[in-house]
């Protein structure tokens, strides 16, 4: 990756950690403002690399057609503990993504999926 290039790792502190993560998970959660949201820890490449998973409606769900999440405006977020990138993976079709961020903290987070929401809106 090139961000690597120009940082070292020991430099950046984690975002979160294994042992403060469902706290983290639980203030994405009750912070994002929007129809629906999503968020989970996931620790796929194990707990040294935990990242969060994050997915949002822009709709609610009674408007999703045939009660379908993805015939709704939707969009999918990993968010990495250790690099601290935000980046959009997934989405809707015509709901443009966000760009790669590296947010400092998780506040920046939560400020910046709010401020799309409502751009979006």
């Amino acid at each position: 990756m090139k961000l690597k290039k120009y940082l070292n790792e020991k430099d950046i502190e984690p975002l979160f950690t294994i042992d403060n993560v469902n706290k983290i998970v639980k203030q994405i959660k009750d912070g994002v403002k929007a129809p629906l949201v999503m968020v989970d820890k996931s620790t796929l490449g194990g707990n040294k690399n935990i990242s969060i998973m994050i997915l949002i409606s822009l709709d609610e769900k009674k408007d999703w057609v045939n009660g379908i999440l993805e015939n709704s405006r939707y969009i999918r977020l990993h968010l990495t503990a250790k690099d601290h990138i935000l980046e959009h993976f997934s989405g809707s079709f015509g709901v443009k993504g966000l760009r790669k961020s590296r947010p400092k903290t998780i506040d920046a987070v939560i400020k910046k999926l709010n401020t799309y929401i409502k751009g979006v809106k």
